[in-house]
């Protein structure tokens, strides 16, 4: 029974809402009310401060949620030992992404290696690979870039340089390399504010004092090369991440120390002990 009320306490507490953790338990709304009811009863405190359809722990919700996601911990990792095999022969691996570019080499040599393990990959920006492997809907999660994290432990496997992308015919096309100062007021189509190069691009104009005259936010690669191409303005890239296209030109930055991209693997610290993820990060190591 106590179990049962964690977990509904849980999917109130990760949703803000009754309705939509009941949505996520599949279960009916009344169902996850009167088990959070039950579980209060037994605190003989609310563990919820309830605003309309809204809740917010209070700060005896917040000591519970943490108690709660360690047991979550332990069944997470109970119900994945139970799944794996001798020497990984299966099992599945949820994996969240920035983007295929950092994974695809480290998941080639791990599908060759363990092919009977069933790896899941879903992509969005680095906040959403963040919050994911820190609620529990991914096992492992890959950056580009080294967040700060008190639950998540990470490695730094790989190191690229961001590349400034412009239309063919621009005025920086034919150069060698081009220093951030000449983007002074250049318009520059950026990735959404999630975005860890967007971050890292921004975090590299502001320490050298230049200001450019952003246009537009896109949240896709290839609608802002599009845009790129069609002159609406010019971009950024990982270096990994260059896709060729005849109406772009990309091009190096001078001073490539402060716009590196960081391609890191994330995972709860608790967690670094599960099998397989264990054998992810090994073959990441020895690449």
């Amino acid at each position: 029974m106590i179990y049962a009320q964690l977990r509904a306490f849980l999917a109130a507490a990760r949703t803000g809402s009754f309705t939509e953790g009941a949505r996520l338990l599949k279960i009916t709304q009344p169902s996850i009310s009167k088990q959070i009811r039950e579980l209060e009863e037994r605190c003989g405190e609310p563990l919820f401060d309830r605003a309309g359809r809204q809740v917010r722990l209070t700060p005896l919700g917040v000591q519970v949620m943490t108690s709660a996601r360690r047991m979550m911990d332990a069944e997470v990792d109970a119900l994945q030992l139970l799944s794996d095999v001798k020497a990984l022969g299966s099992g599945h691996l949820r994996i969240a992404a920035v983007g295929p570019y950092h994974l695809v080499e480290i998941l080639h040599e791990f599908h060759r290696r363990y092919p009977r393990v069933r790896v899941s990959v879903e992509f969005g920006h680095s906040q959403y690979v963040h919050d994911a492997v820190e609620n529990f809907d991914a096992d492992l999660g890959v950056l580009a870039s080294q967040q700060p994290g008190n639950s998540l432990a990470r490695f730094c496997y790989r190191q690229c340089p961001l590349m400034l992308a412009v239309p063919v015919g621009h005025a920086l096309a034919s150069r060698v390399s081009v220093a951030l100062s000449e983007l002074e007021g250049e318009p520059v189509i950026h990735r959404e504010a999630g975005s860890s190069s967007r971050q890292i691009f921004e975090a590299a104009c502001h320490a050298a004092g230049v200001q450019t005259g952003s246009v537009l936010e896109i949240g896709s690669r290839e609608a802002i090369r599009i845009a790129i191409a069609k002159g609406m303005g010019i971009g950024y890239v990982s270096q990994d991440e260059v896709v060729p296209h005849d109406g772009i030109v990309v091009v190096p930055f001078a001073e490539p120390q402060g716009l590196m991209t960081n391609a890191t693997l994330v995972w709860r610290k608790e967690r670094g002990a599960n099998t397989v993820i264990g054998a992810f990060l090994h073959t990441a190591q020895k690449r």
